[in-house]
């Protein structure tokens, strides 16, 4: 079926294997199997290939239209450019809200879907005033931006997740995987932690998760942490994991990926077999716009532990271990213009959450299967229906014409 709306997606590229270009891979994609003219605007900076546009066929056979950025990774010094070249009718963007504000100018509607995972400030709501909907990916997202906002001009689209790939995929993966793990091997016997993110700024508290596992490892010999990250970050972008891991004296416990996971990330069938091999997943974040990690866990029939925080509480909660937080102290980052608060998380109540999961197999068991039925709600082919059904109303919507109407450029209606 062939729909109306030229569609501008500014985020990391499809072809690009962070969280946000496998999203926007996920999303454009079937979007464009739905009937939408999609093309995916990102790329890599000034460092583009002059002219580098090209379509990325997907692992679903559906190709999607790449328009690089050049100078600013989000679009500024293009996007102007490919509205008028592209005839787009709209323009949404998948990135922090404040690498997008320049949209605020543009002369086409514009829909804000963003990461939320604090409370929601006023110069966060200045970063998306003019964007025709303002989208959560959380529940808890949606209720930060009802208090700056109407509800006729705030939605709620969660991410997606495929189910047929993310999981329980049975004893003799789990066996296989702990027998490849780099750089030994973990027996059937041990309790093995696991932990996927980006080890890039402070965030996800990677130093505070080791540390917490030091203190677990001295009463649990059988205990080790696998880290899925880029392990060997440079200053100031990143912590050398291995080297704090020595400091400490937990390196002999710690596996991680053979690779660097930026060169050379794993597929979702690689990942999907990694969470498989896992006993309980752990996240010491300090906040989440969603957390897929959180989720693709869950849906391997992995339970989790998180910090009672942020789109961690609706993943969790029911089916895995919340933990509180630090009452007396609030984090204001300065790497995010934000000035968002987060509290942090407690490292004796997540010790205590990873106790009783050790000792508790038939509470980690039925935190399994529910965790499973909970991932379920969040396959594609329950959420792009969702934003077709967002598009449609935006597409109706009385003021979303008149927009068009008074654009200036001559191919809108």
């Amino acid at each position: 079926m062939k729909r109306n709306l030229r569609i501008g997606w500014i985020s990391a590229a499809a072809y690009a294997t962070t969280g946000y270009g496998i999203v926007t891979a996920d999303v454009v994609s079937r979007l464009i199997e739905e009937g939408y003219e999609v093309y995916s605007i990102g790329g890599i900076g000034g460092m583009v290939v002059w002219g580098g546009k090209f379509k990325f066929p997907t692992e679903r056979g559906t190709v999607i239209p790449i328009l690089p950025t050049r100078s600013d990774y989000a679009g500024s010094d293009v996007v102007f450019d490919y509205i008028n070249r592209y005839k787009l009718d709209l323009i949404i963007t998948f990135w922090d809200f404040f690498a997008t504000s320049y949209c605020n100018d543009l002369p086409v509607p514009w829909i804000a879907w963003g990461p939320i995972d604090a409370s929601f400030t006023s110069r966060m709501a200045n970063y998306v005033r003019e964007a025709f909907r303002v989208v959560a990916y959380s529940k808890f997202g949606y209720s930060q931006l009802l208090r700056f906002f109407p509800p006729v001009r705030v939605d709620y689209v969660p991410h997606g997740i495929d189910t047929d790939i993310f999981k329980p995929l049975g004893e003799d993966v789990r066996k296989e995987v702990r027998e490849k793990l780099h750089p030994k091997p973990v027996s059937e016997d041990d309790f093995l932690i696991l932990n996927v993110g980006a080890n890039w700024g402070e965030r996800k508290m990677l130093p505070l998760l080791m540390l917490v596992f030091k203190e677990f490892l001295e009463k649990h010999k059988d205990a080790y942490l696998y880290l899925h990250t880029n392990v060997a970050e440079a200053f100031p972008h990143g912590y050398d994991l291995l080297e704090f891991a020595r400091e400490i004296g937990i390196i002999e416990n710690i596996r991680y990926p053979r690779a660097n996971t930026i060169l050379d990330p794993a597929t979702k069938q690689e990942l999907a077999m990694l969470h498989n091999a896992a006993d309980i997943y752990l996240s010491t974040s300090i906040g989440e716009g969603f957390g897929m990690p959180l989720l693709e866990a869950q849906a391997c029939g992995v339970p989790c532990i998180a910090p009672d925080n942020s789109s961690q509480t609706e993943l969790i909660q029911g089916h895995g271990w919340l933990t509180k937080e630090i009452e007396d102290f609030v984090f204001v980052p300065v790497w995010i213009p934000t000035l968002q608060g987060y509290r942090v998380p407690s490292m004796s109540a997540l010790l205590e959450a990873l106790e009783d999961a050790y000792n508790s197999p038939s509470k980690r068991e039925d935190y399994a299967k529910r965790s499973r039925e909970f991932s379920l709600q969040y396959s594609w082919d329950k959420i792009i229906p969702l934003w077709v059904k967002l598009l449609k109303e935006v597409e109706e919507d009385r003021a979303f014409l008149n927009c068009l109407k008074a654009s200036s450029y001559p191919h809108l209606p």
